[in-house]
This record gives structure tokens, sequence and C-alpha cells, in this order.
């Protein structure tokens, strides 16, 4: 999924291009950023090749395996036009690559709770959560 996400093409077509791809938690600015994390630039080749390896196989435009497509659920904050402009150009991204891929809009006043209930649950795989420094 890594490799099927254009970080560049998020920064510029939902924030104008104002911003750098990130490749960890932490930006550059960070005492905490380890430039060491390895760097999985978009390749979309690549990324079919690892699903293939994964035992996925593309039948029509539906990436599956077992005769399931793989799907994914993003929760992202109401409150961010810019999270909803990331989901949705994810969306698309993940989309054509055959991945199910639904963005589901949530009140965001519970932030932290959401996030680690979410993701213990298994209700949503994928978490839009943002910083700055």
């Amino acid at each position: 999924i890594a490799y099927a996400t254009d970080r560049q093409g998020i920064i510029d077509g939902v924030n104008f291009g104002l911003g750098r791809p990130l490749y960890s938690p932490f930006p550059k600015s960070s005492w905490a950023y380890d430039d060491s994390v390895e760097h999985y630039d978009f390749n979309v080749t690549k990324a079919q090749d690892l699903f293939k390896q994964a035992g996925y196989a593309l039948n029509g435009k539906k990436l599956t395996k077992d005769g399931q497509q793989l799907t994914l659920k993003m929760l992202y904050p109401s409150a961010s036009k810019t999270a909803e402009g990331i989901a949705t150009v994810l969306q698309q991204q993940l989309g054509d690559l055959g991945i199910a891929f639904a963005a589901v809009l949530r009140a965001w006043r519970h932030d932290r709770e959401l996030r680690y209930d979410a993701a213990e649950s298994g209700r949503a795989r994928v978490l839009l959560s943002a910083h700055t420094m």
C-alpha cells in the first residue's frame, strides 16, 4: 500500500504543493526524526508485484485473494478539509490498484479514543491523523 500511495501527488493536489513527503511519524524538524527509516517511494508496478507475491490477483478491476476483494476502511476527522482531500485522493489511488477503499467521515471530538478503539477492534485499518511541529 505504501508503494501505491503517491505522497507527492497528495501534497500537490490537496495542499497546493506545500509540504514534503514523510516516511515516518516525525518530520525532519523533530529531535525524534530518523533518516534511516526505509522510504517506500511511489511505484505502482512494485506494489502490484508485492500483492502478487502475497497471493493477490487482479480480477477485472478488483484485487482479490481467495475470492475476496482487499477492502480497507479509513476514518478521517470531519473538521479537516485537508484530511477529506487526502482521503479522497487515497480512495482514487488505491481504487486504481483494485482495492476497495472506504473513506469514512467521523466527528473527531474523541480523537485518541476513536483511533485506539477503531484500530484494536479492527473496524478501521487506515487512520488519518496529523500534527505539526
